[in-house]
This record gives C-alpha cells, structure tokens and sequence, in this order.
C-alpha cells in the first residue's frame, strides 16, 4: 500500500508543474527566459550617453542609468555599482582615461576601481516627450541600445540590446488620460523607468504579459 501511494505523488509532480503554467497563461502571463544572466558577476552601470551628451553629461542617460541599478539591485540579480554609490573620482578616473584612448580603457579603469567584473554602457538615440513647448503631456518615446562588456575579455561586447523603442503611456488603459493629469517631469521619470525595467528583464528570467 505504502508503495503505490509514494508512486501516486511522484506521479503528481509533473502535473503540478505543468499546472504553474498553465495558471500563468490563465492570468495572460507567459515565462521569459533571460538574454544574458550575470551569474552573480559584479556590475558597473555606466550613466548612458545621447545624441548629444557624453556620458556623465546626459540628464536622460543618467537617469536610465540609475533607474537600471536601481532594477537590478531590486530584482537581486547580481551586485551591481552606478551613478548613485559612486565615489567622487569615479568622473575623474573616467575623464582622465577618456584622453588617454578608447572609450573601454576608461571602462577597464572604472571598473577596476570598483571591482567589477562585468560592464554596461548604453546610448540613448532618440527621446521625444510630448511637443514644443508643452507642459503637460500623455505620450512619450525613449529609443536606445545597450552592451554589456566582460573585463577578461573587453575586445568585443559580450551582449548587445540592438536598438530598442519604449513608449509610455502605452495601451487602452491610457487612452482616456486627461494631460493635466501627467506632468512632463512626473512623465519622464515613468518614460525612464519603463525603458531601464526593459533592459534589466534581460538579465534574468520574468514573466511578461501574452
């Protein structure tokens, strides 16, 4: 008797899994595997740059920046250093080594400082929010790219995001938003945060809508 129950539950457990995805696509949820995974590899965040800002000087670059530090450290995925626990001579080590050569030396050098061992840097191409002159608005686009670099092998980057657009708001539930209701500060902030909660779902597995 004792035999054919334990044979019971062991029986039981791939229905049980196979149950969790069903209840996922039940809620319109679907798994996501992760682009790239860290494995608890130590990261920098670069601030991004712009069209026309390097980096360090973008006020929407820095932003993305933080706000993907603030995912990844919020989502546990590794360890990670940006903008926001910098020391003051992170910018100096970052613009003496810029006059130095390439762009990865400062990296090398940057992470270095911060041991680490994984490197992310990212590009802003396009930001539009709302039209000339408006103060209060109810859409908005953030296009970018991102690559992430390893130092044992700083060549090449180890991961790209090809060149990628976020709208926000997006969606029926936005349509009947009044523009009053959504400042242009309060809006980039939630632009931002959509475009860094975009990256960081790359680096670990997550569930998205269907």
């Amino acid at each position: 008797m004792r035999k054919i129950t334990i044979l019971f539950l062991l029986a039981a457990f791939p229905i049980m899994g196979m149950g969790c995805q069903s209840c996922h696509r039940m809620e319109g949820l679907k798994k996501v595997d992760a682009q790239y995974k860290p494995h608890k590899r130590k990261m920098l965040i670069m601030p991004f740059s712009d069209v026309v800002f390097p980096c360090f000087e973008s006020k929407e670059g820095s932003e993305l920046a933080r706000d993907l530090g603030d995912y990844v450290r919020r989502q546990r995925i590794t360890d990670v250093m940006y903008e926001t626990f910098f020391p003051a001579s992170m910018k100096t080590i970052y613009t003496e080594k810029k006059k130095e050569g390439p762009d990865i030396q400062a990296w090398m050098a940057m992470a270095d400082h911060m041991d680490c061992e994984l490197i992310v840097v990212g590009q802003i191409e396009d930001y539009q929010l709302g039209g000339p002159g408006s103060s209060n608005i109810v859409s908005g686009t953030v296009t970018f790219q991102v690559q992430v670099y390893d130092v044992k092998q700083p060549e090449a980057p180890v991961w790209g995001m090809p060149i990628t657009t976020v709208a926000f708001p997006e969606g029926w539930e936005y349509a009947d938003l009044p523009r009053g209701d959504l400042p242009a500060d309060k809006h980039r902030r939630m632009l931002l945060n959509k475009a860094a909660e975009k990256i960081g779902q790359c680096f670990h597995d997550h569930l998205e809508k269907l």
